[in-house]
């Protein structure tokens, strides 16, 4: 449905999924004495929130807003949820805040989980207040385990994608991409397997839409190869992809891949012609070899500054290049390390 608040333009208007869930965050402004008032977080699905447990992240982010403050202000959010008990999916429920990005202060009707209705402020008792923002949940596009459940090597299992599916629900995350890195080639294809078997569960099949193949065909060398094991690194071959996208029914959405080697340029324009998008990373690749992927057709790169050697050259290093190009996207660990 597209809805919007009375005598806003067309170009107000915001698309409401089946199945989407929001963030409501109570900012708290700094000074750091302003840190004891208490804040809301909603996690509101479009069916069902029953599957989404109760939490508390003890954790302060900062977040700089210019349409809020002038620099070097910044907003602060504590996070917890509102479950089953608090917000009954059978309920008419008013949630009040500004939409992410816009600056007014709108009051959303929420019924039987659904958004029904967005209109101006009324006096009608709400969730939230006038500095409530609120704004879409995340997609994490890599994700290699989580919560002590590794995806990696012979020991997924199906219901490891929907423990994590859950998990990650809770911290805000309702879409993210499972990721294999390098292994050997059986056991990645065990891993597509399990995947595929795992969408049977119609909640891991909303949330995890295709899979990441971060290697095999990345970088020998200590410092880019980063933590894959040397001994199942291998240049890129099409019958390998072959197997693991004939094991993934075709839901492999992207590959990492380092350029520089033999083969990387006809493999990329391979994968791009069926639809796969290519990545760059754990390589060790000059300008010259980073221009012609991304002129093969890679988009994006993976982890941008992590998988790098321990030391580079103050100006020919992988990094320019790949932040020069706007042709390309960059992934990032957002750790703070």
């Amino acid at each position: 449905q597209y809805v919007t608040a009375p005598g806003e333009q067309p170009s107000h208007l915001i698309s409401w999924s089946q199945g989407l869930k929001l963030w409501i965050i109570e900012p708290l402004f700094i000074p750091p004495d302003f840190l004891s008032q208490s804040v809301i977080i909603c996690a509101i699905c479009g069916q069902n929130i029953s599957h989404l447990p109760p939490f508390f992240i003890p954790l302060l982010i900062p977040l700089h807003v210019k349409s809020f403050l002038p620099p070097p202000f910044f907003l602060y959010a504590i996070f917890t949820t509102i479950n089953k008990e608090t917000l009954s999916v059978t309920d008419t429920t008013l949630i009040r805040g500004k939409l992410f990005g816009q600056g007014k202060t709108l009051d959303i009707e929420v019924c039987n989980g659904k958004v029904r209705d967005i209109t101006s402020v009324t006096r009608r008792k709400a969730i939230g207040s006038a500095t409530t923002i609120i704004a879409p949940t995340l997609f994490d596009i890599q994700v290699n385990g989580v919560n002590g459940i590794d995806l990696q090597g012979d020991t997924i299992t199906p219901p490891d994608f929907r423990t994590i599916t859950d998990h990650m629900a809770s911290w805000g995350v309702s879409h993210w991409v499972p990721t294999f890195v390098t292994s050997s080639i059986n056991d990645m294809e065990k891993g597509c397997r399990a995947y595929i078997e795992a969408l049977a569960d119609p909640i891991v099949a909303a949330a995890a839409p295709g899979l990441h193949l971060e290697g095999p065909n990345i970088s020998t060398l200590d410092g880019p190869r980063g933590a894959h094991p040397i001994k199942h690194v291998k240049p890129p071959l099409l019958s390998d992809f072959n197997k693991l996208y004939k094991a993934a029914q075709s839901r492999i959405l992207y590959v990492t891949i380092a350029p520089e080697l033999p083969g990387a340029i006809p493999f990329i324009k391979s994968l791009v012609k069926r639809g796969v998008a290519v990545s760059l990373g754990h390589h060790n690749a000059t300008a010259e070899q980073i221009t012609k992927a991304v002129d093969a057709g890679a988009t994006l790169s993976t982890h941008l500054g992590n998988g790098a050697a321990s030391m580079i050259h103050r100006h020919q290093n992988i990094l320019w290049p790949q932040l020069a190009d706007d042709r390309l996207h960059a992934s990032l660990i957002a750790d703070l390390h």
